[in-house]
């Protein structure tokens, strides 16, 4: 049977959907969706600094200190937003649509450019990653030490809370400032995993919705017990002169590495990143 014939007999629509019990027409919408959104790019933005004041029955209370906490809140971060098509299908639909929303933790909110609500969600510390690009890097360095400027917390002891796991830069920033890995850490001691996004002069920002296109390309994996970084055998993705760049910015990186002044960081990859193209009705 030729394809041209299958395509004819397998049509898109199917008219006899209404006639389904409304259980089974509820459960079709909810397979429809997805459990968990994928990860994504979360562009850096001023003012997610917060002070948490800890008291007695708090985890890392300490008795005669000022137990402050100065932590940067992801929820701060702007809301990206989520491609939802099942939500303009029907009225039942919908019902569906906003059912896992609320379970989601989704939102909605209105667009000014389409002139229409759009469903976003927050930063996912879990899966997504923070982006910071080459223009903000200073900014993203310096705002903890201006937080603590301000009169709340002037004169004060105040703590960090490793709270962020997932962070990226562009890979022009360690041709300006090969220190910066190391500077990262200075307020984020629980990083995980670094990505270092190949060919990122655009700007990534929380208007369109960017992703890591693929993870099959190598990383440097971190040896803790050595202090060192070593390749791993992943696919070469960009110019050896790019590999060589991430390795010479790991030198110094290795020194703390080597004095278990960081001890969760696993890998640095160099990755592409892009837009999903989103739907629209």
């Amino acid at each position: 049977m030729s394809s041209t014939t299958i395509a004819a007999t397998n049509p898109s629509t199917f008219p006899c959907f209404s006639n389904l019990p409304p259980e089974i027409r509820n459960q079709i919408w909810n397979e429809s969706l997805s459990e968990k959104d994928r990860p994504a790019l979360f562009p850096y933005r001023n003012g997610c600094w917060s002070p948490i004041y800890l008291t007695e029955s708090d985890e890392g209370y300490i008795a005669n200190t000022d137990n402050i906490l100065l932590e940067f809140c992801d929820a701060l971060l702007e809301p990206i937003r989520i491609d939802v098509p099942v939500y303009f299908v029907s009225r039942e639909a919908r019902g569906a649509v906003l059912s896992w929303a609320q379970r989601q933790g989704v939102r909605m909110q209105f667009c000014e450019k389409t002139k229409r609500h759009d469903f976003a969600r927050l930063f996912d510390n879990e899966q997504d990653t923070l982006y910071v690009a080459l223009s903000n890097f200073a900014d993203f360095f310096v705002e903890p030490y201006n937080r603590m400027a301000e009169p709340d917390l002037f004169g004060r002891i105040v703590s960090s809370s490793p709270s962020l796991r997932h962070i990226a830069v562009p890979e022009v920033l360690l041709q300006r400032m090969p220190g910066a890995l190391e500077e990262i850490f200075e307020w984020f001691r629980g990083i995980e995993v670094i990505f270092v996004v190949v060919d990122a002069y655009h700007s990534i920002h929380s208007k369109d919705r960017w992703e890591i296109q693929s993870r099959r390309g190598k990383a440097l994996l971190c040896d803790r017990e050595h202090g060192r970084f070593d390749w791993d055998d992943g696919e070469n993705i960009c110019f050896e002169a790019i590999y060589g760049r991430v390795e010479q910015a790991t030198k110094r990186l290795s020194v703390i590495v080597a004095g278990n002044l960081v001890t969760t960081l696993r890998s640095i990859q160099p990755v592409f990143a892009g837009t999903r193209p989103q739907h629209r009705t």
